[in-house]
């Protein structure tokens, strides 16, 4: 059985309705609000210095402006903004100023209406000022003024003096470029930008009288932001007049017969921009447009759309880097230095060598993340020198890693020759290699070596024709065996021969062309020099002697004179020398001309230039510097291979230059990585904006 429903239950959830004789009157209060609150926002985002329509002074009016920093609320490095609290200070000579807003306020406290009253709390006490002149100013970087700020302004007429004061108090969000190159070393610029409307400009003008912080301020500490510290405050000036000549400003005035006429209608005056005036006065410097741009005769008005003078207040803000440099810097600087340990751990433990180097760069990696960079499409010096960092690591690992192969190549190469001892046979599998020295050994005198043209860890049979072999010296009771001929049965045959010379030269030169009835191709034979120039006969590989053949005389032998052929071309010219005879002499085609003079020794037999010149004497100094360079390189690459190579035989010497490149790496780095950190700081820093804008007059970093 169900329970039976709650009583109250749909009372509560269904909406209680207002009563019909309400209604109306909540509409209308709530038709009000939304009326007074529009209003009131439309009043706040109406321009602070709206200036009068009241005629100007009797000549031209000089307006000297002062701008005071009083609060820096925020900064927004992502879009480029700032908020702060401006007192805004405007002041010139107006000898009928003081009557005005005398006669004005009189009528004010009469009980008449009062259109501007001359301090924000209006009351009459403080002045009417109705009928007074003001200037209209422009704040052309202002963002939007704070719907929340307290309305401050002040207007004061000198009665003595004559000097009229209009004094304001901005706070909302202003526009400026910031520049974050020298992160965290960086200064930033806060600008405050104002200009003088058109339609006054042909009576009146704007000047610097002063830039600076709102010292006066009780219970603070004034203008600077946590982590900011202010430097210092200029005015400047940017006139784009050249850009303006074909441009008029335009007003409206009343007709010279309005008084006549009350119906006439207003008078449309232009000015072209040559005749306004402007006062030259600014604090800093002025400065000019770069560019005028280009604009189409429809669009030349989008020109004016700023005021020709523009008078800019630079505020520079320096950022205290003392925590950045905690916080970001050091434990950087710390990481890469604490990689250069792996210069002094043992050579042979490339595993300890490379966790060291490993675990720095992920720790490097890791702080990365936590870095807070400001938003820029450029890197900052912190991010230069996080580069350079991974630069230094990525080159202690190279170090690491080519120290720990010179140390153990001697020992790789002694495993592999006893491995090649003890199981050649099994590693090299089914060769020609037990045939052919079963063959040699079988002959006297011992002697020769036997070469392979593979490596002998492939394994792979090898063709027989492609096997080469440095035969002992013919003799007269030891047969020559000679390389694989034509012969498809694949015997090689022998003769006897005389016995060498006790000293010989060796040379090879290519075999005669094969018989018609064979089908190899020829192979080099090595043939024995004896000192008295006489070649023994060989055989052409059918069994019959082959005609000796034609070689060069033998340099090292003396003449009658007692010199040899060496001692008789030392004293000869090179450019005597037939370098192309030779060659054609001893069989050979020669020197390269393609090659010139781009490789070591070369100088001497460059071939003669085509136009007829000397050659490398006469290359031009880019070839000269090419061959300078490529035979450097090549003296480089050869000595490294010598190195190598005296490794791989002795132990000791490889852990000695190990051991020495170990030092020097570590002295390379430690000095590339200060000055490299010091140089990327010091232009950042050094020849930043902020820097190139105090030589200059261009306001802040525009």
């Amino acid at each position: 059985m169900s329970a039976p429903p709650l009583r109250g239950l749909s009372t509560l959830a269904r909406p209680r309705r207002l009563p019909q004789t309400l209604r109306p009157i909540v509409g209308c209060l709530v038709l009000g609000l939304l009326l007074a609150f529009s209003r009131a926002l439309l009043a706040q985002m109406d321009e602070p210095f709206p200036g009068s329509s009241t005629p100007p002074p009797a000549g031209h009016t000089t307006v000297n402006s002062s701008i005071f920093l009083e609060r820096i609320l925020g900064m927004d490095m992502d879009h480029n903004t700032y908020q702060a609290a401006w007192w805004v200070v405007f002041t010139w000579y107006d000898p009928a100023a003081s009557a005005a807003v005398s006669t004005a306020t009189g009528a004010a406290l009469r009980g008449g209406d009062c259109g501007r009253w001359c301090e924000s709390s209006g009351i009459a006490l403080t002045g009417c000022c109705d009928g007074l002149w003001l200037p209209r100013v422009h704040l052309l970087n202002m963002v939007a003024l704070s719907q929340e700020q307290i309305s401050r302004h002040r207007i004061h007429a000198n009665a003595s003096s004559g000097i009229v004061t209009w004094s304001a108090r901005l706070v909302g969000t202003w526009y400026s470029p910031f520049d974050s190159r020298a992160y965290p070393f960086e200064h930033q610029h806060l600008l405050l930008e104002l200009g003088l409307s058109d339609a006054q400009a042909h009576t009146a003008s704007l000047r610097w009288e002063q830039v600076a912080k709102l010292n006066n301020t009780p219970h603070t500490k004034g203008a600077d932001l946590a982590g900011w510290r202010m430097k210092w405050g200029k005015g400047k000036l940017y006139d784009s007049r050249a850009c303006m000549t074909h441009l008029s400003t335009f007003r409206y005035e009343l007709a010279t017969d309005a008084a006549a006429d009350p119906s006439a209608p207003a008078a449309y005056v232009e000015t072209p921009s040559a005749l306004l005036n402007y006062t030259e006065g600014h604090l800093a410097g002025a400065s000019t447009p770069e560019s005028c741009g280009s604009y189409t005769s429809v669009y030349a008005e989008a020109q004016a759309l700023f005021p020709a003078v523009v008078l800019v207040g630079d505020i520079m803000l320096k950022r205290i880097a003392s925590y950045y440099v905690l916080a970001n810097l050091f434990p950087v600087l710390l990481v890469t230095l604490i990689t250069f340990t792996v210069f002094f751990m043992p050579i042979t433990a490339l595993g300890d060598r490379m966790m060291v180097v490993l675990t720095m760069f992920l720790s490097l990696t890791a702080l990365q993340f936590v870095f807070a960079y400001p938003p820029a499409n450029y890197i900052n010096a912190l991010g230069q020198v996080v580069l350079v960092s991974y630069a230094m690591i990525a080159l202690a690992c190279a170090e690491c890693l080519v120290v720990n192969q010179l140390a153990t190549v001697a020992h790789v190469v002694t495993t592999k020759r006893s491995c090649e001892a003890k199981y050649g046979e099994v590693l090299r599998g089914r060769s020609s290699t037990r045939r052919l020295r079963t063959q040699i050994s079988q002959q006297a005198p011992r002697g020769g070596t036997y070469r392979r043209e593979d490596s002998d860890l492939t394994g792979m049979p090898i063709p027989e024709e492609h096997v080469s072999l440095d035969l002992p010296a013919p003799s007269a009771s030891c047969p020559v065996q000679l390389p694989r001929t034509a012969s498809r049965s694949g015997a090689s045959q022998a003769r006897p021969g005389p016995a060498p010379a006790p000293k010989s030269l060796s040379s090879f030169y290519a075999q005669p062309s094969p018989t018609p009835s064979s089908s190899a191709p020829a192979s080099l034979v090595e043939i024995s020099l004896d000192t008295k120039l006489n070649p023994a006969p060989s055989s052409n590989g059918l069994g019959h002697l082959a005609p000796p053949q034609t070689l060069p005389p033998n340099p090292f032998r003396k003449s009658s004179d007692g010199t040899s052929a060496v001692d008789q071309a030392s004293t000869l010219h090179a450019s005597s020398i037939d370098l192309k005879g030779m060659a054609a002499a001893i069989g050979g085609p020669g020197p390269d001309p393609s090659r010139g003079c781009c490789f070591p020794g070369a100088w001497a037999g460059c071939s003669p230039a085509a136009d007829g010149a000397a050659g490398a004497a006469d290359a031009g100094p880019l070839r000269r510097c090419c061959c300078a360079v490529g035979e450097w390189f090549a003296e480089a690459a050869a000595r490294v291979a010598w190195f190598y190579r005296q490794c791989k035989e002795d132990p000791e010497f490889a852990h000695f230059l190990a051991a020495r490149i170990d030092k020097w790496s570590l002295i390379f780095c430690l000095l590339s990585y200060t000055v490299a950190v010091t140089v990327v700081l010091v232009l950042q820093t050094m020849v930043g904006d902020h820097k190139l804008m105090l030589s200059s007059d261009r306001p802040g970093n525009m």
